[in-house]
């Protein structure tokens, strides 16, 4: 089977109590946490990544189950 890529950034994991946790974490400085909505990926925020880890920290969770949202916040 072939293995699809589903970000052009690292895909890291957490475990945290047993759960795991994957997410894309790229840059330096200031975070900014992106959080997509249903029915995205984290694979979403790839251009903005891209363009924005230059100058931050830029973290996008990829959320499991969760309600519609889009939320950019700078820390």
């Amino acid at each position: 089977m072939e293995d699809i890529k589903l970000s052009v950034h690292p895909i890291n994991q957490a475990s945290i109590n047993d759960l795991n946790y994957h997410f894309i974490e790229k840059g330096d400085g200031k975070a900014i946490v992106f959080l997509h909505g249903f029915p995205d990926l984290a694979h979403t925020w790839d251009y903005s990544i891209s363009q924005l880890s230059s100058k931050y920290k830029c973290i996008a969770p990829r959320q499991n189950r969760s309600r519609p949202r889009l939320l950019l916040v700078l820390l």
